[in-house]
């Protein structure tokens, strides 16, 4: 019989989460920090716990003056504490841009501007990396329904309409033409130009 450890970090996490938030009252930053640490003991390779400790130590300055900090260390040691968090969360995902935007700011607070201008040269080259996937993405989904559209269409209907467009044509009404061409581009979106001519030559 195997006995299976059950994972409550996402417990752990979400009640951190809570207890983090300085407009709830059961606020308590101590307890907040700890339940991090548990939540990160457990899955260590959860980018968001790690990037959430992060954003707790980072911000315990100004809970110390709005609310209140009773934690385990001197709230100027906090930006010290927050870079190892952030810096595992990049690793651990570094695509998660907020990351190396809390990195960057941890430098700039510290004065460290080869650092900061490191971590923020890194922020725009994942940025970069993203927009181009996602440039690539939208090609392939334009690719995809331009070849749905060649296999649903129906050129003989298209020829249809685009000779009723000729008779209005022949009819002088332009708006009653325009309306059954995009009847035609709407059954086949791909209708050749040559299509058209050669309908008109033989009108």
């Amino acid at each position: 019989m195997f006995l299976f450890k059950k994972d409550s970090s996402k417990q752990h996490w979400e009640l951190a989460l809570k207890l983090r938030d300085p407009f709830r009252k059961e606020y308590n930053l101590h307890e907040a920090i700890f339940n991090f640490k548990r939540a990160i003991a457990e899955r260590p390779d959860n980018y968001r716990y790690h990037f959430d400790l992060g954003r707790t130590y980072l911000d315990t300055p100004n809970l110390a003056v709005t609310r209140g900090a009773t934690v385990s260390f001197k709230i100027e040691d906090a930006v010290s504490l927050a870079i190892p968090e952030f810096k595992e969360a990049v690793r651990l995902k570094p695509e998660f841009l907020a990351s190396h935007l809390n990195l960057a700011h941890c430098y700039i607070i510290q004065g460290d501007k080869d650092q900061a201008e490191a971590a923020y040269t890194e922020y725009l080259k994942v940025e970069k990396q993203k927009l181009d996937k996602a440039g690539e993405r939208l090609q392939n989904m334009e690719y995809a329904l331009m070849k749905r559209r060649k296999q649903q269409a129906e050129p003989e209907k298209a020829e249809q309409h685009l000779q009723q467009v000729l008779r209005y044509r022949m009819e002088g009404k332009s708006k009653e033409g325009a309306k059954e061409l995009e009847k035609a581009y709407a059954v086949a979106p791909d209708v050749p130009v040559s299509t058209a001519q050669r309908l008109e030559r033989a009108g």
